[in-house]
């Protein structure tokens, strides 16, 4: 495995302190690392939207092993360069869908790649893809922490 699920927060970012409250969990992001030097590849609000990051030397990171991640992660990759949907973001900050076709949040993306791999990590006939979140993720029985 040259790959895994990651989620993390920034604990003094207000952006994150509001995605932690209003989705009651203590990570506010998720997306893919490369162990081998840390690089994430997520959505973000950043102006970068679907992109490969160097390491947040600021974030708590929490590792995961999930089935398929290498497959899933090759399904993120083909919409590297697509916008971050920051109307959605807001509408789950609201609690409504407002998201934007063809635009991602981290907690979309992912489940979305391994939707497409063929590797859910959530029932999307009880948890839609437009109302995920990193707790979701998180919550997943296909989840396990790495060590």
């Amino acid at each position: 495995m040259d790959h895994c699920v990651f989620l993390s927060t920034v604990e003094l970012d207000p952006v994150s302190a509001a995605i932690r409250l209003r989705t009651e969990c203590s990570w506010s992001h998720v997306g893919f690392m490369r162990l081998a030097d840390s690089w994430t590849f997520s959505a973000m609000e950043d102006g970068h939207g679907v992109a490969w990051r160097a390491p947040d030397v600021h974030a708590k990171i929490l590792k995961l092993s999930a089935p398929n991640v290498d497959a899933a992660l090759a399904e993120a990759l083909s919409q590297q360069g697509k916008p971050y949907d920051a109307v959605d973001i807001t509408g789950i900050a609201l609690g409504f869908n407002w998201a934007v076709a063809n635009h991602f949040i981290c907690s979309t993306l992912v489940v979305w790649a391994f939707q497409q791999a063929g590797a859910p990590l959530l029932n999307p006939t009880f948890i839609p893809l437009d109302h995920v979140t990193p707790r979701d993720i998180l919550l997943s029985p296909s989840v396990t922490q790495l060590l």
